[in-house]
């Protein structure tokens, strides 16, 4: 047998909420806050940063380890399958769980167009945004109930 040189992880908001899976080897799950530091304008790093920027501490955990690339990838993509509901920023999770790219979610269009509009001017995709404000939107109500 040999060693365990792959692994999948999972990269959670600080309420364990996952966002993010992945399949790397050595650094590759440091290597995510990295990117989000010099500036990477994808959804994943989006996250990242906004988790900073709010206090938080991304969480991070290896879910699988094993010696066969392949083994690693079919496990990362069964993870994405499990977490979908999440709203992972994963490229890949609208066609690992079946689903076309755009969203299910249908808006009034002026508050589409003015989503897209707040969406390009803070340099985040819909999604990401949507996402990110419903978060703070949550932890508001959380803290308001906690102090009531």
């Amino acid at each position: 047998m040999g060693t365990s040189r792959f692994f999948v992880y999972v990269l959670a908001w600080p309420d364990g909420t996952p966002f993010y899976v992945g399949k790397g080897q050595k650094t590759r799950l440091f290597d995510h806050e990295r990117e989000a530091e010099h500036g990477c304008r994808c959804d994943k790093c989006i996250v990242i940063r906004s988790i900073g920027e709010n206090g938080g501490q991304m969480q991070r955990t290896i879910n699988f380890t094993t010696s066969d690339e392949q083994v690693a990838l079919a496990h990362e993509q069964a993870l994405i399958r499990q977490y979908g509901h999440y709203g992972l920023c994963n490229k890949q999770h609208a066609v690992a769980v079946g689903k076309k790219p755009q969203s299910m979610l249908r808006l009034p269009e002026d508050l589409h167009a003015d989503l897209n509009q707040m969406a390009e001017e803070q340099s985040r995709s819909l999604h990401n945004l949507i996402i990110v404000v419903l978060r703070d939107a949550v932890a508001r109500w959380k803290k308001e109930r906690q102090t009531a």
